[in-house]
């Protein structure tokens, strides 16, 4: 066993019964997948000043830095990225360990859900009134973000379920469910209805917004007008 191998080994002991904190673990997780002690505080409820000194603590425990941090960025160490590992499996099995726990005919638990103000307000509330009356012990927990990070969310576990426009190449562990279809309208004026054939022939609009904005910035440079995008 190599010395960090060690140090995993030791939290290990840390964290269970009588020492166990899952919810260090947690946090952990999710500012390894954010990248950023504000998002992260902000979606775990806590402060910034407590997000730190929860990974003091677990730094101090395992004798290792986890995060490398100067003013405009944040990374994971070598420790960092083998103790995000070791979170995964123990919060892994956690959840299946209470889901045995829990009645076998009450679903019961914690969901977590992302997706953009705009889903929230306009797909959410008709499948949320539908969820709830069937699973009323089941707690949703709802952030609200940019669209784009959807997927890399639920890549890094750091949501059970997003809201995002299907990709062209789905990951093989995801699954998509389709809820709904939005139509895509292009408006022109009449005087110029080449606009409308341009954009379709350059196939402008990505779902991608970063994508879209860059397209269509670059298309309107290209022919000389301006489209406000939203």
């Amino acid at each position: 066993m190599n010395p960090l191998q060690y140090y995993i080994a030791k939290y290990a002991t840390f964290c269970y019964p009588g020492n166990m904190d899952i919810r260090y673990l947690q946090l952990f997780r999710h500012l390894a997948g954010t990248l950023h002690f504000a998002r992260t505080s902000k979606a775990c409820y806590i402060t910034p000043s407590a997000l730190t000194r929860v990974i003091q603590r677990l730094e101090a425990e395992l004798d290792k830095k986890l995060f490398t941090r100067d003013s405009r960025s944040v990374e994971l160490t070598s420790a960092g990225i083998l103790f995000k590992q070791y979170c995964d499996d123990v919060l892994e099995r956690w959840n299946i360990l209470h889901d045995q726990l829990s009645s076998d005919d009450i679903l019961q638990g914690k969901l977590s859900l992302f997706c953009s103000v705009t889903a929230a307000l306009g797909i959410l509330p008709a499948i949320m009134t539908k969820y709830r009356k069937a699973y009323p012990d089941v707690q949703i927990l709802l952030e609200t973000g940019d669209a784009a990070e959807a997927l890399t969310k639920l890549s890094n576990q750091d949501a059970d379920v997003v809201i995002a426009a299907l990709p062209d190449t789905l990951a093989k562990n995801l699954i998509f469910q389709a809820i709904s279809q939005s139509p895509l309208i292009f408006i022109a004026p009449l005087q110029y209805p080449e606009i409308i054939i341009k954009i379709i022939e350059n196939s402008c609009i990505k779902r991608n917004r970063a994508e879209k904005i860059r397209s269509v910035a670059k298309f309107t440079r290209d022919n000389l007008f301006r489209i406000k995008v939203i």
